[in-house]
């Protein structure tokens, strides 16, 4: 740009491509996503890279004020501003889906008690059922389903496939119903059950993508949350009769299903089974904190790494994202490096 007026010039990376009849700009965009923003109020363009957006023609004429606003540079999310880093206006983000962008709330009564039921009840439910019919992903037979399963339905490669279908007017359709059972019986081992027949949960007005990993983290953590009160009980049934009394029915229950019941092998078992279920999950939340946005200049050289991928608008080593920043490095280091070693 030459000050508020597109003069042709070299293209970048095949990033910016201008037509010299109509002096029309286009972002292309191939596999990351070239943003235009303000360098500190600065009249300078610089490009990075973020998930939103598409290929997309400015007009000849435009002002910055207007480019930052412009929806259109983040495609169907409905974001705007820096890197496509905040929602426009009566937008907010949804708290239990797959699709990054944000979406139009009438209200948000009972929202955190929709994202309870649909996140942490089935799992609930799953970790039951893993203690009592004795479940164990680290057997030859489901060890290889698991991994591919684990791979093929995480985070990124489900967006790159699915984020349109999320907020078409083809969501209900057969086709997607069917698309969503096959993702969902992936997304099982990694610890999201049904999270694609969801099409968004409300949850608050004041949701960040930051606040969305934070509730990854407490879906990851809470099997293992599980297994240690299930082993407090189990410690509390050896030493006080009450205890033993009262687990007498759910003991007679249970031996009908196996008639070798005994909860600390199959405690045992489920511990390991979370561990990587667990494992890929917080890995996934923790890269996705730890991703940053390469910045460039008009000229293609990279002059700064240090914003937050999920949103522009934040520098990685600011005072507001530091706190995420020493979460996700030690998430990372207690549940992934730890394990492994």
């Amino acid at each position: 740009p030459s000050g508020n007026e597109c003069v042709c010039g070299n293209s970048l990376i095949g990033v910016i491509v201008c037509n010299p009849e109509t002096l029309a700009v286009r972002l292309s965009v191939d596999f990351f996503c070239f943003m235009v923003f303000d360098s500190n109020g600065v009249n300078t363009t610089l490009l990075g890279t973020c998930p939103y957006g598409d290929s997309q023609w400015l007009p000849r004429n435009f002002s910055m004020s207007q480019i930052y606003e412009d929806s259109r540079l983040c495609s169907f999310y409905n974001r705007k501003g820096q890197l496509c880093g905040e929602c426009a206006e009566n937008y907010t983000l949804p708290g239990y889906s797959y699709y990054l962008g944000c979406v139009k709330c009438n209200n948000y009564n009972n929202g955190w008690i929709k994202f309870i039921v649909a996140a942490f009840l089935p799992l609930t439910i799953f970790y039951m059922i893993v203690i009592i019919f004795r479940i164990s992903v680290t057997s030859s037979t489901l060890n290889a389903f698991v991994m591919v399963s684990q791979i093929a339905a995480s985070p990124p490669v489900i967006r790159n496939s699915y984020s349109r279908d999320l907020v078409s007017d083809h969501y209900h359709d057969f086709s997607q119903f069917i698309l969503k059972l096959i993702i969902a019986i992936g997304t099982i081992w990694n610890l999201d059950f049904f999270r694609s027949f969801y099409k968004y949960i409300c949850v608050s007005p004041d949701l960040k993508y930051q606040h969305v990993l934070l509730l990854d983290y407490t879906v990851a953590v809470y099997p293992l949350f599980l297994i240690f009160i299930t082993f407090i009980c189990v410690k509390l049934h050896d030493n006080f009769s009450i205890v033993v009394w009262l687990w007498r029915p759910f003991h007679k229950c249970l031996v009908r299903f196996r008639r070798q019941w005994n909860i600390r092998s199959y405690l045992v078992n489920a511990l390991a089974t979370f561990i990587v279920l667990s494992y890929v999950k917080i890995l996934n939340v923790s890269f996705q904190f730890l991703t940053s946005s390469s910045v460039f200049n008009i000229k293609g050289q990279m002059v700064n790494q240090g914003y937050w991928y999920y949103d522009g608008r934040i520098h990685m080593t600011s005072r507001e994202y530091l706190p995420y920043l020493i979460l996700a490095l030690s998430m990372f280091l207690i549940f992934n490096v730890f394990p492994l070693v």
